[in-house]
């Protein structure tokens, strides 16, 4: 007996991969695939997490299978199959990453030909965004020379079967009677909410970094380079929600986002800066030694404290207030953006990066680690399989001598002298070591200043008494 076919479920729209390129980093056919610099894809990285699992699972099975097997020829037999196996699985992820990696030089040689194929019609103008059926592509220069392409899978919806009177035909032999899948884009942001997200995140990673992607790839080698972008933009495409949220307007705007009670010292009755607040905020900028200025915003709403609502208020109060994952509100943003000491468009990153912050916590970028600092190889220690090997590593980490552990009543051994070592020059240096009041190097004392200033403060002490 046959199950029935699982019920179709509605897919939201995600990120499908996102690609960072410069056209002129390779500009022949040999160098083509040098044109790229960062890529991500959300069906390789769910492929490489999946393949992680099963191997997992497969080393815990394989330790199952060695702990309940017994004599030499059963365990032969186990370790042929998983040699076996770990070829195949060899194989079949080589074919993977060659399969990646054509869909990579394949996505960035199309949106090239978009870009050139659409500038013979307008004007010299390159295209931003292209719809098709399934899925919302866009792309920018972010810088002179550095493209950024985005791949955006529209929402799947489950279609109705039509079961309409006035319907008459019949499905033929060889169609699929299954609900067949509609794409919506009523609930993507639009292309250019998408492209001015792309453009906030490039900001907020110059800010960090301080210099263009062209500085940084003078700077740096090409494999830290990559290593760098991969460390944001990674964290960025995992994070990135691509549906309507939020306030659509700020982002398109691309401005500093106030408050809802605005910017103090600005307003009616605040125009010639009376505002209190503001003068407080500003002294603390002018008198705090190394202070260049300062940026202050507001996110979030008290909890209401009630006696009716105690309880909730405790709970309300236990919650973290950053790293919350909440996004911030149409009320939420800047009242005081410094003293003028900091350019506009900085304060525009530092803005968006305090979102980030209030949003993500810890976790956000630059906060629980250092953008700039190079990642470590961690060596792996060696671990051995079987109980020989493991109990000789015991006896040999118990045979180790210590430095500081011995054992009680025992006297601290002298440095022996060698056999070479003069014992007479040994006996008269330090003869002459005690002669002129120095301590000997083996031995603590007290150094001749401290003690030659002693005895100089007692001698002014008797002669005045």
């Amino acid at each position: 007996m046959t199950s029935p076919p699982p019920h179709p479920r509605v897919t939201p729209a995600r990120l499908s991969f996102l690609a960072i390129y410069n056209p002129t980093l390779g500009p022949t056919d040999d160098t083509f695939a040098d044109q790229l610099v960062f890529w991500y894809s959300r069906a390789a990285a769910e492929s490489r997490t999946a393949h992680k699992k099963r191997g997992d699972a497969g080393t815990i099975r394989g330790k199952g299978g060695a702990a309940r097997g017994k004599g030499k020829a059963a365990r032969g037999k186990d370790n042929v199959g998983k040699k076996g196996g770990a070829d195949g699985g060899k194989t079949g992820r080589d074919g993977e990453l060659q399969e990646e990696e054509n869909e990579r030089l394949r996505q960035i040689g199309l949106a090239q030909g978009m870009v050139h194929f659409a500038r013979t019609f307008s004007n010299g103008e390159p295209v931003d965004s292209v719809e098709t059926e399934k899925s919302r592509i866009v792309l920018k220069e972010l810088e002179g020379g550095w493209w950024v392409l985005a791949s955006i899978d529209l929402t799947r919806l489950p279609s109705t079967p039509d079961t309409s009177i006035l319907s008459t035909t019949k499905p033929g032999p060889n169609e699929d009677t299954k609900s067949q899948v509609e794409y919506s884009s009523r609930e993507v942001s639009p292309p250019l909410l998408l492209i001015q997200q792309l453009v906030q995140a490039h900001h907020m990673f110059s800010l960090h970094h301080g210099f263009s992607l062209d500085e940084l790839f003078v700077r740096m080698s090409r494999d830290r380079f990559c290593s760098v972008l991969g460390r944001y933009w990674n964290r960025f495409a995992r994070s990135w929600d691509v549906l309507l949220h939020g306030n659509p307007a700020v982002d398109v705007l691309g401005g500093l986002k106030l408050a809802s009670g605005g910017e103090l010292g600005f307003g009616v009755g605040e125009e010639e800066w009376g505002s209190g607040e503001r003068d407080v905020l500003e002294d603390v900028v002018h008198r705090t030694e190394g202070l260049v200025d300062m940026l202050v915003a507001r996110y979030g709403e008290p909890v209401a404290s009630t006696k009716r609502q105690a309880s909730t208020y405790e709970r309300a109060e236990a919650l973290p207030w950053l790293g919350s994952g909440d996004a911030p509100t149409a009320s939420d943003g800047v009242f005081f953006s410094g003293v003028g000491a900091v350019d506009r468009p900085s304060l525009r990153n530092i803005a968006y990066w305090m979102q980030h912050v209030y949003t993500h916590g810890e976790y956000a970028y630059g906060v629980h680690d250092n953008p700039s600092r190079e990642r470590r190889k961690t060596r792996r220690r060696p671990v051995s399989t079987t109980n020989g090997d493991s109990s000789t590593a015991k006896e040999n980490a118990s045979a180790k001598p210590t430095k500081d552990v011995q054992p009680a009543g025992a006297e601290t051994a002298k440095p022996r002298l060698s056999p070479d070592v003069d014992r007479d020059s040994v006996a008269s240096r330090d003869r002459t070591t005690a002669k002129s009041g120095a301590p000997p190097a083996d031995r603590p004392g007290i150094p001749p200043p401290i003690v030659s200033a002693a005895e100089q403060a007692l001698q002014k002490a008797t002669a005045a008494s």
